[in-house]
């Protein structure tokens, strides 16, 4: 697939919703995403049976009263799965938080929010976890270098650290948003003004230039939610090209930008 190809068209990539933030379960049979609007959207499973993708269904993870429920990752080892949601003990919140999941048997256990100090009175969204356990997530809290920052926040002693900024050659005045973090930490790939998709590879301790990613014929002015499949060998990822917010699917080699 040199260039981009809608997946799942009419069945997960539809004109009646948009459709954005997903991930797949390790082997790759199924998909977690959400759908809706930008005000409202929840959680959205299918599963690869019979060498198709069933009829997607509203996740067990998503609330009865629809709110903001979406922005899935599913850990490589397939045992947690983060989401964001503005869900409260009374309803629903003005913030989102990051909340997770983990899995027990053929279901995912009952999520808890993953508290301070991940979460603040501030949004956070976009959940991606490296295999060490660090989450790298997109946050409008104070202090950042525009709007929404990518930010990190390190699993150590089992608990996770205070966030810190990704830092001045990753975030700039414009939104940097939506991270996929590689399960090793060697590169991220991110949303700037949430119409370009960008590539940074580790270099030592600190993140090289970013470089954007190369999407052949795509015109949408939305390119977002960046997801590498669990072979990494292709990128998925979010865009408007047909006119609502689609998944898309393109061959992705990481030596390509190196």
């Amino acid at each position: 697939m040199p260039v981009p190809v809608l997946f799942a068209p009419d069945l997960i990539s539809t004109k009646q919703a948009e459709e954005w933030s997903f991930s797949f379960t390790p082997d790759g049979t199924a998909i977690y995403f959400q759908r809706g609007d930008y005000e409202q959207y929840t959680i959205y499973e299918s599963h690869f049976e019979n060498k198709q993708w069933s009829t997607p269904q509203k996740s067990k993870l998503a609330p009865e009263i629809l709110s903001q429920d979406g922005d899935t990752f599913i850990t490589r080892d397939g045992s947690k799965i983060f989401f964001a949601s503005n869900r409260s003990t009374s309803g629903t919140k003005q913030d989102n938080d990051l909340w997770m999941a983990t899995r027990s048997g053929d279901y995912w256990g009952e999520p808890s929010s993953l508290g301070a100090p991940v979460n603040s009175s501030f949004q956070e969204w976009l959940p991606s976890v490296a295999s060490s356990g660090n989450l790298y997530f997109q946050s409008n809290r104070p202090g950042g270098s525009g709007q929404i920052d990518l930010y990190v926040s390190n699993w150590k002693d089992g608990k996770y650290t205070e966030p810190e900024s990704l830092g001045s050659g990753i975030n700039t005045s414009e939104n940097d948003e939506s991270p996929y973090i590689a399960p090793d930490e060697s590169y991220l790939i991110f949303a700037r003004g949430g119409s370009t998709l960008y590539i940074s590879l580790r270099q030592g301790d600190e993140w090289g230039t970013p470089q954007p990613i190369k999407l052949p014929g795509d015109t949408g002015t939305i390119k977002y939610s960046p997801n590498v499949s669990p072979d990494s060998k292709y990128l998925f990822y979010t865009s408007n090209k047909a006119g609502t917010a689609d998944i898309y699917q393109i061959d992705f080699n990481i030596d390509d930008y190196k």
